[in-house]
């Protein structure tokens, strides 16, 4: 599986607890954009860690009879740390509800003994022909392919092995649509089969896994913030209020991503976002934003001139307003630096 986040499952006693771990290479490409200057695990990954464990406990205890799980809601998502390559993160998971369509666990990471993050996670499971009856006949298939992906993750297995590095960046949206200064964004991404954590994640179903659309919401909204202070403050996510999916993102939906600052204080942001494809609520969710310049030691996540690459990618100057309705001015600091960039290169050209 193409988007596998454990390498191997420690212990897991049906209907009760499940305990695995990863080691982080630290060759996957999205540290090219998370964050180049301080490369860390992005804090959805840990969420999406969590929910494959998740996922496999309640598999395991309910024997593979549901072709489908996915993660329906997200409460209370705390970061408490973060994981850098070379340090191998634990996740637990404990059953607090099971009932035949939903599951409820409590599970939390840590990086020796140390907390890095915690939630509660709300899982709904099915079969396709429930829901997508065209489908009916991948069932069987992907019930085996995942007990196929389950028996690699024993550590007995001769075919274990850690998780392969990705070749993906960790750039989760397309463009922007609508920015309005320290009010609201709205991006758009579209799902395709060419879309790497697709691949193997639900054989036959291609889905857009849960974490990543909180994470393309994330980025809508961070930039939102961020700009607001000229791109100078480090802002990362410090909290998932709650997230809730009311359906799967499928190959070929487009999504929109509509931002709201709800309140902004000197020590970070509250946003409300949604996503819809087409005129349907597809999910809903709170984010808070911290600033991190303190910890940082001053330091850029993303060089200047490669972020005023990025922004310039996504459209942002292209549709970006004011408060006021005037055009969005890109802050100098980012031209001054791209200026050099583009000097440096030019004298190494020459």
């Amino acid at each position: 599986m193409r988007f596998r986040q454990l390498d191997r499952i420690i212990q897991l006693e049906a209907g009760v607890e499940i305990t695995a771990e990863r080691t982080l290479s630290g060759r996957d490409s999205l540290f090219l954009d998370h964050f180049p200057q301080f490369p860390v695990l992005p804090g959805v990954l840990t969420l999406e860690a969590m929910f494959q464990a998740c996922d496999w406990l309640v598999r395991e205890t309910d024997e593979f009879c549901q072709s489908v799980v996915l993660l329906k809601e997200v409460r209370s998502l705390k970061f408490a740390g973060f994981v850098q390559p070379g340090q191998t993160f634990t996740v637990t998971a404990h059953v607090k509800k099971l009932d035949d369509q939903v599951a409820t666990f409590l599970a939390r990471m840590t990086v020796d003994d140390r907390l890095v993050a915690s939630s509660r996670l709300v899982l709904e499971r099915f079969d396709l022909a429930d829901r997508y009856p065209s489908r009916a006949a991948l069932d069987p298939f992907l019930r085996m392919r995942k007990i196929e992906q389950f028996r690699i993750l024993d550590p007995h297995d001769p075919e274990n092995e850690p998780v392969a590095p990705t070749s993906f960046r960790w750039m989760w949206l397309d463009r922007f649509t609508e920015f309005v200064r320290g009010q609201r964004a709205e991006a758009i991404k579209t799902v395709s089969l060419t879309d790497e954590p697709l691949d193997l994640y639900l054989p036959g179903f291609p889905v857009m896994p849960c974490s990543l659309i909180l994470e393309g919401l994330a980025q809508t909204s961070g930039t939102l913030i961020s700009e607001l202070q000229e791109f100078e403050k480090s802002v990362v996510l410090g909290k998932v209020g709650r997230a809730v999916f009311h359906r799967p993102a499928l190959a070929g939906d487009t999504m929109t991503y509509r931002t709201e600052v709800a309140d902004i204080q000197p020590e970070g942001a509250i946003v409300r976002a949604t996503s819809h494809i087409a005129d349907r609520l597809h999910a809903e969710v709170e984010l808070s934003f911290a600033y991190l310049d303190d910890r940082l030691g001053g330091i850029d996540l993303i060089e200047p001139a490669d972020l005023l690459r990025i922004l310039r990618l996504y459209g942002l100057y292209d549709v970006g307003e004011t408060d006021d309705g005037g055009p969005l001015d890109v802050p100098q600091r980012l031209l001054d630096e791209e200026q050099r960039l583009l000097e440096r290169i030019g004298s190494v050209a020459d």
